[in-house]
């Protein structure tokens, strides 16, 4: 298991629920960690792109298609931003060819 934090210095003194990343890197592991021989990675990666906060969580497990990867712990996830971010906030999920999945997190930042 090896994982990278890739934090952009602008993005460092913008708030985040630590509490929408950690559930996202539980899953991951639970998914991706059990199916996988030669090891594990995960990349938690932050960018600003104008008034949007980015935070990309990609792991190099087995994948899954969208509609696999939404369990209960991602739906309620899905549900916070939604929440959290009057509605705003997206989450979107993609593959990482050869193999992995991307959860990506788009918020407003001020």
């Amino acid at each position: 298991l090896r994982y990278t934090l890739d934090i952009d210095p602008e993005t460092q003194h913008i708030t985040f629920p630590a509490m929408l990343i950690q559930p996202v890197v539980e899953n991951a592991i639970a998914q991706g960690l059990e199916h996988t021989l030669n090891g594990w990675e995960i990349l938690i990666r932050t960018q600003k792109q104008g008034k949007i906060l980015r935070v990309e969580i990609k792991d190099t497990g087995s994948g899954s298609s969208e509609k696999e990867t939404i369990g209960t712990r991602l739906l309620n996830v899905k549900e916070r931003v939604h929440s959290l971010f009057d509605g705003l906030g997206k989450i979107f999920f993609e593959h990482n060819p050869p193999s992995g999945l991307s959860v990506i997190f788009e918020v407003p930042c001020g």
